[in-house]
């Protein structure tokens, strides 16, 4: 009776860690509603990107790949803006309007540019199509830019 409780107990944990499952769907010339609508919500910037293989690792792969650069170039494309709100909220924090200045922050950025990843993001939105001997997986992935605050902070 106590093996049959722990192989349930064991069989329920397997499946409860288990991440979230994605139907592969037939391709039918569509694209999904979320992926043509832009959108950005707080202080997340959205990537969106669509990854084609033979292969569903690699088609998946090379989606979330392109969606990290499409949310780096609108985090370069949004520089000013990022800038104003960092500024701003370095100074709330630190109650003291000369702890950073436009110079500083450039300076910070362009370090920063050289070396920085997006390796903290969350994939939010996921389909995968398969048209005959290719899958193609439409992916957006979502980006915390307090993350991208907290690199800047660390750079002295």
């Amino acid at each position: 009776m106590i093996k049959r409780i722990i192989l349930v107990v064991t069989l329920l944990s397997l499946t409860a860690c288990g991440g979230k499952n994605y139907k592969v769907k037939n391709y039918k010339n569509e694209i999904p509603k979320w992926y043509v609508e832009d959108k950005k919500i707080g202080k997340k910037v959205f990537g969106k990107a669509i990854g084609q293989s033979e292969s569903l690792e690699m088609a998946s792969r090379k989606a979330e790949g392109l969606a990290v650069s499409n949310v780096l170039l609108k985090l370069k494309s949004e520089a000013n803006v990022i800038k104003n709100i960092y500024i701003a909220d370095s100074i709330k924090k630190k109650k003291d309007s000369s702890i950073m200045t436009e110079e500083n922050f450039d300076e910070k950025i362009s370090q920063l540019v050289e070396g920085y990843e997006i390796t903290d993001y969350r994939v939010t939105n996921k389909v995968i199509y398969k048209d005959k001997n290719l899958y193609k997986v439409f992916v957006e992935i979502a980006f915390k830019t307090d993350e991208l605050f907290e690199a800047i902070d660390k750079i002295n």
